[in-house]
């Protein structure tokens, strides 16, 4: 008797169905948290190359800086966040079911956002340094499909 063929788990054409669902980390992008430092001092760089009066350059410039390392400090503290989304496309973040849950991608970059329970808009964006290609495909086919209506000629 002939063995199966070997199938391989690369393939994007066939996947079986996942009744325990899927579970996604969020952690703040060292990228995003390195580069942001970078932007700021470039910022007041800029302002002390324009023909801005040094009296009003070099205090905004100071604030540019300041404000570029505030937020990499603060995107860095950000807690890490668990997506689970179960088997039949219903998703929760860190346990809390959520409604709407949409994902755009641009690019390697994942945006997520939703609403909470209590209404607030919440996003969250994955680089490719906090989720890799096999994960972002993943994430690309646990998400359940969206179908548009069809418009009435």
């Amino acid at each position: 008797m002939p063995s199966l063929p070997h199938w391989s788990t690369e393939s994007g054409r066939y996947l079986p169905p996942n009744d325990v669902g899927a579970t996604f980390r969020w952690k703040p992008s060292r990228w995003l948290v390195v580069g942001l430092v970078p932007l700021g001092l470039l910022a007041a760089l800029s302002l002390g190359a324009s023909d801005l009066d040094i009296v009003f350059a070099g205090p905004v410039a100071a604030a540019a800086a300041t404000y570029g390392s505030l937020l990499a400090w603060r995107e860095a503290k950000r807690p890490a966040r668990t997506l689970v989304i179960d088997g039949n496309g219903e998703p929760m973040i860190d346990g809390v079911p959520v409604d709407g849950l949409r994902i755009a991608w641009r690019g390697a970059l994942a945006f997520a956002r939703w609403s909470s329970p209590t209404g607030a808009v919440e996003r969250l964006v994955w680089w490719p340094d906090t989720l890799p290609a096999d994960r972002r495909r993943e994430l690309r086919m646990a998400m359940p499909v969206e179908t548009s209506p069809r418009v009435a000629c």
